[in-house]
């Protein structure tokens, strides 16, 4: 009996969706590089995607009901502590990989074995076309990267040593929000990343599109996104306050989200509580595009190409 495991398990979190698994599985099953188990947790209680993964037919799936939604970060967990192999991937279940992900990745992992991770770049879907969005190249210390760019390091690119897991613990399932960006934080305190500039991935962002974390749960809009963002904030409080500039360009994206969510006061105390923090001149211009607000936003597209 042949008892050798795989090198890399990959996980899908799906949640009353099986329309998308499909397409998720299949860019698995063409990677270039084959040395791989797929975990698929099931969090759809109305609509379970049984019957579409076991349709694939193949021995390298692993399919997992959840007796209850544990959310997508406490998907990803059991996904985690299920997995057999050195590295762990994710996938979410309406992305797809191009076929030379995971070979460009884990030939990344043997050029340079020191690092804990690697990610790569993402080509976003959307009604007005794709946009291919720009990494790093490279092995490096990301950690002042990741308090800067929340948005840099989407989970259906991440591949990570399980042994880091084991060091800085698994996904926070306390989260509203930003549960990855927190995973990478800490990951990135303890261990080098690789980098790699080519987008791997497509991700579907086309108007009506529904997203897999606004899918956990409900909630309005921006509340998740305002209140994670401030957990996120708070708890890494002494290191953004060694970066004022940082910090307030995260304070802004903030009172923009309240602004954008109707919740006029609170913006103004966040704006102003950016202005105190690292003053820039673009601040005065989003806050007058508050105070005038049916006017504002025509107002403050034309201010800005002034600038």
């Amino acid at each position: 009996m042949n008892n050798i495991k795989p090198k890399v398990s990959v996980v899908i979190v799906t949640y009353n969706r099986p329309k998308f698994i499909p397409l998720a599985i299949q860019s698995i099953l063409d990677q270039t590089y084959q040395d791989f188990e797929i975990l698929v947790v099931d969090n759809g209680i109305d609509k379970p995607a049984k019957n579409i993964v076991e349709n694939f037919n193949d021995s390298r799936i692993k399919y997992l009901p959840q007796i209850k939604n544990t959310g997508c970060s406490g998907g990803k967990n059991v996904g985690i502590k299920n997995a057999e192999c050195e590295f762990v991937a994710f996938l979410d279940d309406d992305d797809v990989w191009l076929p030379k992900k995971l070979e460009l990745q884990m030939n990344a992992f043997e050029k340079y074995p020191e690092a804990g991770f690697c990610f790569t770049a993402i080509t976003e879907v959307r009604d007005e076309g794709e946009i291919h969005s720009q990494v790093p190249e490279g092995v490096d210390n990301y950690f002042e990267f990741a308090l800067r760019k929340f948005n840099g390091f989407l989970s259906s690119t991440l591949i990570i040593k399980k042994e880091v897991f084991e060091n800085v613990g698994f996904l926070s399932e306390n989260f509203p929000s930003h549960t990855d960006i927190d995973l990478v934080i800490r990951i990135t305190k303890e261990y080098k990343g690789i980098a790699i500039n080519k987008p791997l991935i497509k991700m579907h962002l086309l108007s009506g599109h529904e997203q897999m974390g606004n899918n956990f749960g409900g909630g309005a809009k921006y509340e998740k996104r305002i209140k994670g963002r401030h957990m996120l904030l708070e708890k890494y409080k002494e290191d953004f306050k060694k970066r004022p500039l940082i910090l307030s360009k995260h304070l802004m994206l903030l009172a923009k989200f309240y602004r954008n969510d109707g919740r006029y006061k609170e913006a103004r105390k966040m704006f102003l509580k950016t202005f105190r923090t690292y003053f820039r001149p673009i601040i005065i211009i989003h806050y007058f595009s508050l105070l005038f607000n049916g006017l504002g936003y025509r107002l403050f597209k034309f201010i800005k190409k002034l600038f």
